[in-house]
């Protein structure tokens, strides 16, 4: 807190944090290490690996700070971070070879995360609520990194579709097709839910 007893902005923090304060640092972890966490693991669909992303997200934020652009919304740099990250992740899981330990424990951990929600009392609903999950997590899963990105920033994070532009350095119009594509196929892929 500011002396005065008022919260210093983000931008603020961000310009201490480039100067080496850590205060400010761990100020910004805190107001935001949740809203990362939970896009890394929306996007990532495994909770260790969202973890570890976390912690080398905010070193980079730590280590970029001073790249930061005050005419810029701190959370617009700091989610354009967290889309590059999870990107270049994904193109590195994808260059290495399948059927390795991380990916059994990833659907392992899936598995287990979709059962925890379900109401045991009526197993049948509890069956197709689990199948459905899965069902979506795949579904998003299979998309173009590109648009999997788009739509969890639209449907999970709330963001406009300018914020998204921003985020992602294309148009808008670049964002309405992305989600229009991803729609489509979700779609597609989910009529039996529908």
């Amino acid at each position: 807190m500011a002396e005065n007893g008022k919260q210093r902005n983000d931008e603020d923090l961000i310009g201490e944090v480039a100067r080496k304060d850590h205060d400010a640092f761990r100020n910004l972890y805190g107001r935001y290490q949740g809203k990362v966490f939970g896009l890394v693991y929306r996007y990532i669909g495994n909770q260790g690996v969202a973890e570890d992303l976390v912690q080398e997200i905010f070193l980079k934020v730590y280590r970029s700070a001073g790249k930061f652009r005050p005419e810029a919304k701190f959370s617009t740099w700091l989610y354009k971070l967290v889309a590059n990250h999870c990107l270049n992740y994904q193109r590195y899981v994808r260059a290495r070879p399948s059927g390795s330990i991380t990916d059994s424990e990833t659907e392992e951990r899936r598995n287990h995360s979709s059962t925890q929600a379900v109401d045991p009392v009526d197993p049948e609903t509890a069956l197709y609520e689990k199948e459905r999950r899965s069902a979506v997590r795949k579904a998003v899963d299979s998309l173009p990194e590109r648009q999997r990105m788009a739509v969890v920033l639209q449907r999970f994070e709330g963001l406009s579709y300018g914020e998204i532009a921003e985020v992602m350095d294309c148009s808008v119009k670049a964002v309405e097709s992305l989600l229009q594509r991803a729609m489509e196929e979700l779609r597609d892929s989910l009529k039996k839910y529908c």
